[in-house]
């Protein structure tokens, strides 16, 4: 099993990602265990492409899980913790891209914490 960081893989590498947010289905979302560990990558290990290939990052232990509606509080209450702070540092366009979509979705999506190992 494996999570992919994507853009905020520096801010995983940093330290300084401890939590992240997805679309997944419910039945997606119960493959991923408390206590249990998996691989990060930069990117899926299932995406194909000749001129960047994924790689393996590191390792992660999983917290808590959860389903979070997103709200226009939930990009200032997880600013930190999904690594935006640490980002906005050298990719603010990204960061701020991110805050608009999330300021206008009512969607609920699921919220892994986790810890680095």
């Amino acid at each position: 099993m494996y999570i992919s960081m994507g853009w905020t893989t520096p801010a995983f590498l940093a330290g300084k990602k401890t939590e992240t947010r997805r679309n997944w289905t419910d039945k997606h979302a119960a493959k991923f265990k408390i206590g249990r560990s998996i691989e990060v990558w930069d990117k899926s290990p299932a995406w194909i492409n000749h001129k960047v290939k994924p790689r393996k990052v590191g390792k992660l232990i999983i917290i808590d899980i959860f389903k979070e509606m997103m709200t226009p509080y939930t990009f200032y209450n997880s600013f930190v913790a999904e690594g935006f702070c640490f980002i906005s540092q050298t990719n603010n366009e990204k960061v701020i891209k991110i805050k608009k979509k999330w300021e206008n979705n009512n969607n609920y999506l699921w919220v892994l914490k986790f810890k680095k190992i």
